[in-house]
């Protein structure tokens, strides 16, 4: 998944993270505090469904060193 902060008709890329199950991991997400102190518009989740936990964590990887998101692990 990656949390996007849409402002002023462009998206950003706030974090970036992996799960087998969303309905544990949201709501009350650890980072949900940074994704607030780092937007400025309207924060939204998007999801890839991937059904392998090694290919979930390749995608992540790629995507955090990629793009640097300001929220969660670097």
């Amino acid at each position: 998944y990656v949390i996007i902060d849409a402002y002023n008709g462009q998206n950003y890329l706030l974090d970036v993270g992996q799960t087998a199950d969303l309905n544990n991991r949201f709501p009350n997400h650890p980072r949900e505090s940074s994704w607030i102190a780092n937007k400025t518009g309207i924060i939204s989740l998007w999801i890839l469904g991937v059904s392998s936990e090694q290919s979930r964590l390749a995608i992540e990887s790629l995507i955090r060193t990629t793009y640097n998101p300001p929220c969660g692990e670097r």
